[in-house]
């Protein structure tokens, strides 16, 4: 009796926090499953690619992870084009402009493609001077396995490109379940082809690269198949397809340059202290990999709600009601906390040992690992559910330019800096560069908190 009550009063708590003027429970309910889901598969294929690879050794896991670094930088470029296909398509789509909305999703899809190609290209013919240059440091073993595996990423770039800008514009429109039927399809592929070509064709990292290529090909003609499918359903005029004007152009490039920026500033930090790991040693580099794939499985939940706050604040500022914005916007920093609290105590802490096992832990890196990891427990709740939230947030109030200038001072000020006097200096090693990025967490929310206080939504 007693357990039913509490239920129930949990569950009207739960329906007040999460409803408001223009969000019900439901909907946000249907907004927020898919992307969950979507995030949950995108961060256990990350975790399972580690694991395959793990029994290769600790140079292979140290080439994957410098590459990843690189890949992150370059996608994340692309994502934000996208992000800014959601933030104009969700606020004409929430003010009822559907006659522009075809055009704006078009735009957003094209300019996507063509940021996804120009990176292929580029990287492709400049590879080998990059990755020389940037982790030039890393033994002879560790750079020849990082060549090839970058050489078969980049090829998936332009595909990459069509599912990120189909994506990014069905979130606008709050067609979340397509996306969440995108994501399922092509990293299913993906696991499928993994599993039988590095482990049952024993084809480690080149069965890695083909599982990566198939899937994602067939994932984008998926995805357009979906798109033309909701745009039909949703009422709009194919035939605006091909209107592209060079004001969408122009509002499209404008809208993603603070994404961009953010972006750039951040991901750019993350190769400078990428480049002073490598300078630590292959244990090191391995033992960084570890922990870089274990604290986003508590992420998940406040990296899903920092994709849908963009078009739940775009489109309540769209219909002129920042009250939604401001409410949604408190609630999900509260619950972000208290669910990587959970996450990483009940969970993650417990699962440690097994974690280890799974990953093929060499001796020497599993003291590293568990200095590291514990410092993202101490810190993640309290501190990376306002870093994920409060920067979307802004930027959906068109505030982008405020959130991008403080990630760019706290990145290069605070984490960089610090990362290399404890790392190096302080010959703290992985365990100096986590807690420098935990410090850029605390003073980079405390900044956007004050911020999100003071604004004057509209």
């Amino acid at each position: 009796m007693r357990s039913i009550q509490i239920k129930k009063v949990v569950t009207k708590r739960l329906q007040q926090d999460f409803s408001g003027q223009q969000f019900s429970t439901a909907a946000l309910r249907q907004l927020f499953l898919p992307v969950l889901i979507d995030r949950t598969f995108l961060i256990m294929f990350g975790f399972i690619n580690t694991a395959l690879i793990s029994a290769s050794g600790s140079a292979t896991i140290a080439a994957v992870n410098m590459v990843e670094s690189l890949n992150v930088f370059l996608v994340s470029m692309i994502s934000a084009v996208a992000l800014a296909g959601t933030v104009l398509v969700a606020r004409d789509f929430g003010a009822g402009r559907t006659n522009k909305v075809s055009k704006v999703m078009t735009t957003s899809i094209l300019i996507t493609l063509l940021t996804g190609i120009s990176f292929c290209l580029s990287m492709l013919l400049f590879k080998g001077p990059i990755l020389q240059g940037i982790f030039g440091s890393a033994q002879a073993e560790v750079l020849s396995i990082s060549r090839f595996y970058f050489l078969g990423v980049l090829l998936t770039y332009p595909s990459l490109a069509i599912l990120e800008g189909i994506n990014g514009v069905l979130r606008g429109i709050n067609r979340t379940k397509s996306t969440l039927s995108i994501s399922l399809f092509t990293n299913l592929l993906y696991l499928t082809f993994s599993l039988i070509l590095v482990i049952g064709l024993k084809q480690g990292i080149l069965g890695l690269i083909f599982a990566m290529n198939l899937s994602r090909i067939l994932g984008a003609i998926f995805a357009l198949r979906l798109l033309l499918t909701s745009m039909r359903e949703d009422g709009f005029k194919l035939s605006r397809v091909t209107q592209i004007s060079r004001h969408q152009i122009i509002s499209v490039i404008k809208t993603s340059i603070p994404f961009a920026s953010e972006q750039l500033f951040f991901n750019g930090g993350k190769i400078i202290m990428q480049m002073i790991v490598v300078q630590l040693g292959t244990s090191a580099i391995a033992a960084h990999a570890i922990v870089s794939t274990l604290a986003p499985m508590s992420e998940i939940i406040p990296v899903s709600l920092s994709i849908i706050i963009i078009p739940i604040v775009g489109q309540s500022l769209g219909q002129k009601n920042p009250r939604d914005a401001k409410k949604m916007t408190r609630v999900f920093l509260i619950y972000d906390s208290l669910m990587v609290y959970a996450m990483d105590l009940l969970v993650m802490i417990p699962a440690l040992p097994l974690l280890m096992r799974l990953f093929h832990v060499a001796g020497d890196v599993q003291p590293i690992v568990r200095q590291a990891y514990w410092v993202v427990v101490i810190f993640h709740g309290l501190a990376f559910a306002c870093f994920a939230i409060l920067p979307a947030a802004l930027k959906a109030a068109r505030d982008a330019v405020y959130s991008t200038t403080v990630s760019l001072v706290t990145m290069w000020g605070i984490r960089v800096i610090l990362g290399y006097l404890l790392a190096k200096t302080c010959h703290l090693g992985v365990l100096g560069i986590w807690l420098a990025m935990s410090a850029e967490w605390l003073v980079k929310d405390v900044i956007l908190y004050a911020r999100f206080k003071r604004k004057e939504w509209q």
